[in-house]
């Protein structure tokens, strides 16, 4: 299960786990009314109230953690959506018959992040990082900047580390390069951010990775990428192998 769908169910569970415990307690008190006594059922529908109370200012008012979930789901359910429209677009141009395997959300076997995609076949070992992201995008080497509208005025927001596709991309490289020579297999990598949303780079200056804007540029892409020599039948075989064994793909 890749990280997108993972975190989007997970917000989604804890608010209809809360919303029937608010439920439950409310109607719990109702059906009690009469015979009320300060036991602990009693202090749950007290507690209950307050907590429903407390949520709905922050939810309502506040705006703050209806935000935060709300765009914590929304961004999850919008990345894994992005994920599958990436992943049949993949398939369709790097077919299985053709010597290639594709790595959907590879997760290695000690935990942590997962990577979006990994394609092994005769172009090589492709990594890709998917963002379903909407906006005018700029790219300056290795920083990513994007427009947003601040009291009126268009402003250009740089993305910290962790919303930074390339810082993304590069941390996944780095690691899964590490993780293959620790298996023996020393080879150089190629990376590429997928971008699936309606988004556009409306400036790049020496990006420091190849950016595709759009699934319609992923075949321009796939198709400028030499066929690399070492990577024959044999060679994809054992690097297969490796992946397939040490992951939680």
């Amino acid at each position: 299960m890749s990280y997108s769908k993972r975190k989007f169910l997970q917000v989604t569970i804890i608010v209809i786990a809360l919303l029937l415990f608010g439920i439950s307690v409310i109607l719990y008190g109702l059906t009690n009314l009469k015979d009320f006594k300060l036991d602990v059922p009693a202090l749950l529908f007290i507690a209950g109230i307050i907590f429903g109370i407390i949520f709905s200012w922050f939810w309502i008012f506040m705006g703050r953690l209806g935000d935060r979930l709300g765009l914590i789901s929304l961004h999850s359910l919008m990345g894994w959506m992005g994920e599958r429209r990436a992943f049949k677009k993949l398939e369709e141009l790097l077919p299985n018959n053709e010597g290639y395997k594709i790595y959907k959300n590879f997760k290695f076997s000690d935990g942590g992040f997962d990577i979006d995609a990994i394609v092994v076949g005769k172009k090589g070992l492709l990594i890709f990082e998917i963002k379903n992201i909407s906006g005018n995008f700029r790219v300056l080497g290795d920083k990513f900047f994007k427009e947003e509208w601040c009291k009126g005025n268009k402003c250009i927001c740089e993305l910290n580390k962790w919303q930074n596709p390339i810082d993304e991309i590069n941390r996944h490289e780095l690691k899964l390069i590490n993780y293959l020579e620790k298996q023996g297999i020393v080879i150089k990598s190629r990376k590429a951010i997928l971008l699936v949303g309606k988004s556009k780079v409306i400036e790049r200056i020496e990006p420091l990775v190849y950016i595709i804007e759009n699934l319609a540029g992923l075949k321009k892409y796939l198709d400028d990428t030499y066929i690399e020599p070492v990577f024959n039948s044999e060679f994809c075989y054992k690097l297969n192998e490796v992946l397939s064994r040490n992951s939680k793909a």
